[in-house]
């Protein structure tokens, strides 16, 4: 804290690609696992669900001086503003359809759903609008797969919106005595 004043940042860069996401199936026991493609165990590579890429912090504290006369040391003196400021990149999404359209039975008891990814269509822009309003994904980028079929959207190939927020807090230190 050099003159009262106080001001810190940082940025975090990062990728997380999983190879194996397995899912429980049945039990959920240790033994008890199976891929969305069973013949293809890297069908499922892709962004970790934890994949955020950039997280930016901004944080400062600012204080009042110490003041020499009694009237304004009471009133003003040990007040603090600490404000907080954070960006993050969206997390990935899973573009999963209803039901078991392959018919391999992956399901998940823990989310309650099964797991199946969607067909994307190459042509169509899978992001919407921009503005107030707009839906985030455009729907008409996204097919139910044919019956016996696994969809060709990527595992997490998608991102929610990157999201901002800002904090602030307002303290005061001051001493009790007896």
């Amino acid at each position: 804290l050099s003159h009262n004043f106080s001001l810190q940042a940082n940025w975090t860069w990062s990728h997380c690609i999983s190879d194996f996401d397995p899912k429980p199936t049945g039990d959920a026991g240790e033994d008890d696992w199976v891929w969305t493609n069973p013949h293809d165990m890297r069908f499922d590579r892709g962004n970790c669900d934890e994949d955020v890429r950039n997280i930016f912090n901004l944080t400062g504290i600012a204080q009042t001086p110490e003041f020499v006369g009694r009237s304004w040391g009471v009133l003003a003196r040990g007040w603090q503003l600490s404000p907080i400021f954070q960006w993050r990149s969206g997390q990935p999404l899973k573009i999963i359809v209803p039901g078991d359209p392959s018919g391999n039975g992956a399901f998940d008891p823990i989310k309650g759903s099964f797991f199946q990814r969607a067909n994307c269509n190459p042509s169509v822009d899978p992001y919407g609008g921009s503005g107030p309003g707009d839906q985030y994904l455009n729907p008409a980028a996204f097919s139910f797969p044919a019956p016996g079929t696994l969809g060709n959207c990527p595992f997490n190939g998608f991102h929610a919106p990157a999201y901002w927020q800002f904090d602030v807090a307002l303290s005061r230190r001051f001493a009790v005595t007896e």
